[in-house]
């Protein structure tokens, strides 16, 4: 699949109410104090990926071809989170998947017979990953005894 990402240099303005302070926080600073906050929604957006890229569309009218599930069954998921990186990845392990479910290698009539690509789920994902990492970073914030703001 191809990539997408959240900028880590991005910074999110934070309100401490005991002190009365705000602060400009980046997504890095954040990853280095707290790898794990960003686990969560790697899961969250990987397995969304995969729920989406696994979908087959309704069998084609007059289609003589019988499906074999493996294109589904092939998908998988790997998150990774470390002191140093994070990083989420779909794919699929089966050696037709690109013909099948790739913007850039789709073939035509699999285009025609409704196969979601990569580039598609990742478009339609976009905001729920924004969503997702922005409420990781609130509740972050907020057991920190900041509020973003």
């Amino acid at each position: 699949m191809p990539s997408t990402g959240i900028d880590l240099d991005m910074k999110v303005l934070v309100f401490n109410q005991e002190v009365g302070k705000t602060k400009d926080v980046s997504l890095r600073r954040v990853f280095s104090i707290a790898p794990d906050t960003f686990r969560k929604p790697l899961v969250m957006i990987t397995s969304r990926w995969h729920q989406e890229m696994a979908k087959y569309p309704p069998k084609p009218a007059h289609s003589v071809y019988n499906r074999t599930g493996r294109y589904g069954q092939g998908w998988h998921t790997v998150v990774e989170v470390t002191s140093t990186t994070f990083r989420g990845e779909t794919g699929n392990n089966v050696k037709y998947g690109p013909y099948v479910g790739s913007a850039k290698r789709q073939v035509s009539f699999h285009k025609k017979a409704g196969w979601r690509t990569d580039e598609d789920v990742m478009a339609d994902t976009a905001n729920l990953l924004r969503i997702w990492f922005s409420d990781a970073v609130n509740d972050w914030a907020v057991s920190a005894g900041w509020e973003l703001i």
